[in-house]
């Protein structure tokens, strides 16, 4: 057999597989007829799909059925109609319950920015790598089990989500467990900027063993975490510094998170339920409460292996409430820190704002000192003011405390 028919043949199968990756865009102008835009050939090679326009269930069975290729398929443009099959109404805007349950090819897909839920099981047991909700500001609902057991999805970004209310029963559990095998070593979640998320349901990000940080920056509604909504997550860094809404910390919540070395508490916080950490042992270091009341800490809110050793930082003027009781009482050290002495957004008159990464800051004594401290206690800015206002530009997003004299105000930035 001759070198030249070797090359050829190799060249041959090249091109072939080049042939095979097709990608098509359609745009629908009557939803329920999508199938009528593929020939038999495409419905077998075409592995990146964008449609635009009016689709319904009937197309989106299509597209999870007959499209035996398709590994990228983006939505952005589609919008879901009402349709009735036989008895029942699938919902406008909403992706249907189990649509691409145990689909074995899709990798990615870019959801419509008109959709407000998606349904039970939508997404489960899929080979799904990415999915793409940066326009889905309208997203209300996410449905239990939704994107459950996706083993090689890379993270969870839900930060232009700002209009999302609940997050299901298991919505994203055991997800990104094989993302090793894409050469990822971890995973993330990223629920920043969801102001409007009242719940993340119990198991709703369970048995994520690849994440290793969890952003609740803006999460100022949620006022409740689920039984085991966390567990067995790799976090390190648990700031909930920006849930000013969340009163009760469930037990089991953060449940088999071994790794975590700092948790800050939120403002308002009342109640840390039994065992709501009782795994941040050996690895903890350091909790921050923002709360100058201290809540109620049941026994076993925390490993006691975890309190023996670590430092629990208060506000200027609790540390005496802290120490008066019992559980609180088990930490090793108790300290007061004035960061977390802030109780109003404005003090003394004191004015600040946050845009473009720089903080504003008005109605200040002209020759004060301005510091600026981040949610970790460590100053990042200090300087003279020379006037009764001053802009600071700083690189990094988060929860800021601004000190200016006496005045202390906190901002997100």
């Amino acid at each position: 057999m001759s070198i030249r028919f070797l090359l050829s043949s190799a060249l041959a199968l090249s091109t072939m597989t080049l042939v095979m990756a097709e990608s098509k865009t359609v745009t629908v102008t009557e939803a329920g007829t999508l199938q009528s835009q593929f020939t038999t050939d495409e419905m077998a090679s075409v592995t990146e799909l964008t449609v635009s326009g009016p689709i319904n269930k009937t197309d989106l069975t299509f597209v999870n059925s007959s499209l035996t290729a398709l590994e990228t398929l983006n939505l952005k443009q589609s919008n879901i109609i009402e349709e009735t099959i036989e008895t029942e109404t699938y919902k406008a805007n909403t992706f249907p319950a189990s649509s691409f349950s145990h689909n074995v090819t899709l990798k990615n897909i870019s959801l419509p920015m008109s959709i407000t839920e998606i349904g039970d099981n939508a997404f489960d047991f899929t080979k799904l790598e990415n999915v793409d909700f940066s326009g889905c500001a309208n997203l209300n609902i996410i449905g239990l089990e939704a994107f459950a057991s996706n083993d090689y999805l890379k993270e969870v970004n839900l930060s232009n989500c700002t209009g999302l209310v609940t997050i299901g029963y298991n919505a994203f559990n055991s997800c990104g467990n094989k993302v090793d095998e894409l050469g990822i070593s971890e995973t993330s979640i990223n629920l920043s900027g969801c102001s409007a998320l009242t719940t993340i349901s119990d198991y709703a990000f369970s048995n994520h063993k690849k994440s290793t940080a969890i952003d609740f920056t803006g999460c100022t509604s949620l006022n409740y975490i689920g039984n085991r909504a966390f567990n067995n997550s790799k976090v390190i860094l648990l700031d909930l510094s920006s849930c000013s809404s969340l009163e009760t910390l469930t037990g089991y919540s953060f449940n088999l998170c071994t790794k975590i070395t700092d948790i800050i508490l939120p403002i308002n916080l009342k109640m840390i339920e039994a065992k709501t950490f009782p795994n941040a042992s050996s690895s903890l270091v350091s909790v921050k409460s923002l709360a100058t009341v201290p809540p109620t800490l049941v026994s076993g809110g925390f490993s006691a292996t975890g309190v023996a050793k670590a430092t629990l930082s208060v506000p200027v003027g609790a540390k005496a409430a802290y120490e008066a009781d019992e559980e609180w009482a088990k930490f090793n050290e108790i300290v007061e820190d004035a960061s977390l002495s802030v109780e109003n957004a404005y003090t003394e008159n004191l004015k600040v704002s946050a845009q473009n990464n720089i903080i504003k800051i008005y109605n200040i004594e002209n020759g004060a000192t301005i510091n600026i401290y981040n949610m970790q206690g460590a100053l990042v800015v200090t300087q003279i003011a020379t006037d009764n206002h001053a802009e600071i530009s700083l690189p990094v997003s988060g929860m800021y405390i601004v000190k200016c004299g006496k005045s202390i105000a906190k901002i997100m930035l």
